[in-house]
């Protein structure tokens, strides 16, 4: 017994500088890994697109950590049993493949995202149902941002299949609107006023040059699309959109064209006089309800 204790105290002298420089090999590599992920100002200089520098800094540190470990059974002589260790785990290596099937998918397809770059980080672009501004696109998932400031996780795997619509790869831009404006509105004059309010809309380009389409024909509308292009890296789209909607309706305004009003009209009929009486009911600009009415022999019923 006091042999087996004396060999023991022996194995553990002689291990325990081994230990130490295990340990030290592991906060080495940990600290060689963290050091790695802070110096990705200078992995942009050599891959400028940052996706990919993303990825090789991880791959990297996956290397590092690798290295570390392979370097610590080394050390305490365990090496062999590693390598007989994985080499018997062939098997349970391919059910971890498949239980990671999806891991590895949207991994493969980071890479190849990063390889395409079909978007950069903030571009507005649209994905399926997703829209917003790319914020990140890591080896699982790209991180979108909407309109409203939610973030929108979605699968690379996904991504890679999608149909990506990409807003601000072209940095010009086109808008449009619709405005109706009444039947009996000159249509040629409508089309000179609207079109001159959209030339001179700050940040609206004058080639190509704003236009102006009849878009439908109807009973009290007549639906005009306007259209104008921007130029996305000197002015928010948004807001150029939103000043030409605005100086188009001062500039009808100003000419004297009239937007349709609705108009209801309600026909009823005495039960015993057999008269009729008809009214109309619409709302002016300034949304005050106007009633007219008159009567008519009619022997029949009809509202509208």
């Amino acid at each position: 017994m006091h042999q087996q204790l004396s060999q023991w105290s022996n194995f553990v002298l002689k291990m325990i500088p081994l230990f130490i420089l295990s340990i030290f090999i592991i906060v080495l590599g940990g600290i060689l890994a963290h050091g790695v992920g802070r110096l990705f100002f200078l992995v942009e200089k050599i891959v400028p697109n940052p996706f990919i520098g993303s990825l090789v800094i991880q791959v990297v540190q996956l290397c590092i950590v690798l290295l570390s470990l392979l370097a610590v059974f080394d050390v305490l002589g365990a090496g062999s049993a590693i390598a007989s260790i994985a080499g018997g785990l062939g098997l349970a290596g391919l059910a971890l493949s498949f239980a990671t099937r999806d891991s590895i998918e949207n991994y493969i397809a980071s890479i190849l995202l990063s390889i395409k770059q079909p978007f950069a980080p903030l571009d507005h672009i649209r994905i399926g149902e997703a829209e917003g501004r790319v914020i990140s696109l890591n080896s699982r998932s790209t991180l979108l941002m909407n309109f409203e400031g939610n973030h929108i996780r979605i699968p690379n795997s996904q991504v890679y299949k999608a149909t990506i619509v990409n807003y601000s790869r072209n940095p010009q831009r086109r808008f449009d609107f619709e405005l109706g404006v009444h039947p009996h509105t000159d249509l040629l004059v409508a089309q000179d006023v609207a079109v001159g309010a959209l030339r001179d809309t700050p940040g609206v380009l004058q080639s190509p040059e704003p236009s102006f389409i009849i878009r439908s024909m109807g009973d009290s509308t007549v639906m005009l699309q306007l259209l104008g292009w921007v130029n996305q890296k000197d002015v928010d789209f948004m807001k150029v959109r939103g000043e030409a909607l605005r100086r188009v309706k001062i500039s009808f305004d100003r000419a004297g064209i009239e937007m349709p009003n609705p108009v209801l009209a309600i026909e009823t009929e005495a039960a015993q006089t057999g008269v009729k009486y008809r009214g109309t009911s619409s709302h002016n600009e300034s949304g005050h309800t106007i009633r007219s009415c008159g009567q008519t022999k009619d022997a029949r019923s009809k509202v509208r």
